[in-house]
């Protein structure tokens, strides 16, 4: 009787194979859809400053950071000594002082708004003189970029 000795992979050995490329399979492909998904728009960095109340226009600085556009940003206007009222405000709320929606280093912009002579009105928010406006400024993605407040004389 001659018996054949047979050389080969145990069935164990050849599961353990293809778990293996399974699982290597699968990781590539989650990290190639996380990478893809990730958003490569960088955030804001700014420092905008109140720099003056002329004729019921709130007029804001950047004084640092980067240039950023006004349709990109949103801002929020309060009452220090009022809490409880606020007004967010987009796009067509502001005005820059050039032709260009975009805002650089040193660029001035205003918050439109109408002196009443004891108030400033911005849309439907009233501020009365001797108060102070506080606003904060968020980017397309509702992270802050500056905050601040001003007197209202």
């Amino acid at each position: 009787m001659n018996f054949k000795k047979e050389n080969g992979v145990s069935e164990v050995v050849g599961v353990l194979l293809m778990l293996t490329v399974t699982i290597l399979l699968v990781s590539s492909v989650a990290i190639i859809m996380n990478n893809s998904v990730e958003t490569t728009e960088k955030p804001i960095t700014a420092n905008v400053v109140a720099t003056d109340i002329d004729d019921g226009n709130v007029i804001l600085e950047l004084i640092s950071g980067d240039s950023f556009s006004l349709d990109m940003i949103s801002i929020k206007l309060g009452i220090r000594e009022e809490s409880d009222k606020y007004i967010i405000l987009k796009g067509d709320s502001f005005e820059s002082y050039t032709n260009s929606r975009i805002i650089s280093l040193g660029d001035r912009f205003k918050i439109l708004g109408e002196n009443n002579g004891t108030t400033i009105k911005i849309e439907n928010f009233l501020v009365s003189k001797g108060k102070h406006l506080m606003y904060t400024i968020y980017d397309s993605e509702g992270k802050p970029i500056s905050s601040g407040e001003i007197l209202v004389a």
